[in-house]
């Protein structure tokens, strides 16, 4: 599949907090998009670190499934895996959603808990997305998105519409884990799936605005970002030409390329790349 990654910082934030990883299974893909809060309590590096982590370990428990479009079985999982993190996130909160697909038949699962939207993009049309479904916020509790405003006064008492947006009511986090939803569909020809943070469907440029999309097609990866929130993961059982289209395709401006290559081992470990913010060059990342 063609995958592009866009992310930058937004102008109100000390850091970009969101995330993606891309997991390349046998016979389907999964991207998850995760969208940390900005904590003024602890150091903005850890908002990066959890939104990085918690992305890794949906695609790695993803590409894990025996049927790979049970969702209700990857929550358990990550259910199990919530309450790992008060050890390291236990004041972080975010957002995230996470896309199962099959690039032969189209057919997709999305898994989404907090504010960040899945949509279709009919690529005949234009890049405009029709979302999949609702955030989980106050806006949407309220049935109140017609009109998204940064004013800081709304009538009638109610707090502002900007407001509503980002206080979420679902999140992840570790003092308690909330059940994120799912749904599924089926990708039409010439259209393309996005996953987007709540900067990039609400135009917000004070929060990070990120996207990810997967289109059908040969493989090839392709981030603009402006730091390291990019992983790729590969199943074990993946074969070499896999491993090499993934690396041609972000390092064809390099003149030195990692030796990535080589047949693995039925029960290796998964094997884990990170894309610079550039775009161009892959690296291994040890288990």
């Amino acid at each position: 599949m063609q995958i592009n990654w866009s992310s930058r910082q937004g102008s109100q934030r000390h850091s970009n907090n969101d995330a993606a990883g891309v997991g390349i299974g046998r016979d389907f893909y999964v991207a998850v998009l995760v969208d940390a809060a900005e904590n003024n309590c602890t150091d903005p590096s850890v908002a990066q670190k959890f939104a990085r982590h918690w992305c890794q370990l949906v695609v790695e428990q993803a590409l894990r499934l025996n049927q790979p479009l049970n969702m209700t079985y990857l929550m358990q999982l990550l259910q199990n895996e919530q309450r790992q993190l008060r050890h390291k996130y236990l004041h972080e909160v975010a957002s995230y959603c996470a896309a199962i697909i099959a690039p032969d038949t189209g057919v997709f699962s999305i898994l989404y808990c907090g504010d960040c939207l899945a949509g279709v993009i009919d690529n005949t049309v234009g890049p405009e997305a029709t979302w999949l479904h609702q955030p989980h916020t106050l806006l949407h509790h309220y049935n109140d998105l017609t009109v998204i405003s940064t004013s800081t006064s709304h009538a009638g008492g109610r707090p502002p519409p900007q407001k509503l947006r980002s206080t979420l009511t679902r999140s992840l986090s570790a003092k308690q884990f909330d059940q994120a939803d799912t749904l599924n569909g089926v990708l039409p020809p010439g259209h393309s799936l996005m996953i987007a943070s709540d900067g990039y469907w609400a135009q917000d440029s004070e929060d990070d605005i990120s996207s990810i999309s997967l289109t059908a097609g040969a493989l090839n990866i392709q981030s603009n970002t402006d730091c390291d929130n990019l992983f790729v993961t590969q199943e074990h059982s993946t074969t070499q030409s896999v491993t090499q289209s993934v690396t041609q395709s972000v390092t064809q401006s390099t003149s030195k390329l990692e030796r990535l290559m080589g047949m693995r081992k039925p029960n290796s470990p998964l094997q884990k790349y990170r894309l610079t913010p550039a775009g161009q060059q892959l690296f291994k990342e040890d288990k």
